[in-house]
């Protein structure tokens, strides 16, 4: 394995290697059915094998990563067929919860005045379901994340945002389900086309 990954002190956390690992194995870096090692990992991050052990454990959580019996894991890169299922998921989740928090009564104006790149972080501050919340942290975490950070935004993104935020406002759920599952096509496009080209 080329030495392509960042050097991290000690002061590292397993979330830290897990956000580099989880980037490397979107990307194509690590190719699919590639084995890694806790060693192997610790020894080019320049860290202890307990944290990288504790990042394998986070991704393979969220199916970045396949144990072997041998304490190596298997990357499960990024299948392009798939992710439109994979975002589609994603899509639904973000729209129950906008539905509960409709349904709940709440005060919504933090939501109504988050901005396309506040919003998701607005909806798990307001959502008050534990469960919903952890699931739906795990889900934005990984290929969204990598779009996010990654991808240009489109100008229609914006657009979308603003539908998006007029639909809940009215509380109309048809358009609502419509613009979030309008949104996250989009970064499954996007991210597709990155991945052709790479």
């Amino acid at each position: 394995m080329d030495n392509i990954l960042p050097k991290l002190d000690n002061t590292q956390t397993k979330d830290r290697i897990a956000k580099i690992l989880r980037q490397e194995i979107i990307s194509g870096r690590f190719k699919n059915g590639e084995q890694l090692t806790q060693e192997q990992i610790a020894q080019y991050l320049n860290t202890s094998r307990i944290p990288v052990r504790e990042a394998f454990l986070i991704l393979e959580l969220e199916g970045f990563l396949s144990r072997l019996p041998n304490r190596h894991v298997l990357v499960v890169g990024p299948k392009i067929d798939l992710l439109k299922d994979i975002f589609e998921l994603i899509a639904s989740v973000e729209i129950q919860i906008i539905k509960i928090l409709l349904n709940s009564k709440k005060d919504i104006r933090n939501i109504l005045v988050a901005d396309a790149k506040q919003f998701r972080q607005v909806l798990l501050i307001e959502i008050d379901n534990y469960f919903i919340k952890e699931n739906y942290s795990r889900l934005l975490v990984g290929y969204p994340q990598y779009v996010w950070d990654n991808i240009e935004k489109k100008s229609s993104d914006e657009d979308l945002h603003n539908s998006l935020i007029t639909s809940i406002q009215t509380h109309e759920l048809k358009a609502i389900a419509k613009f979030v599952y309008k949104y996250y096509f989009s970064l499954a496009d996007s991210l597709t086309k990155k991945l052709n080209r790479s």
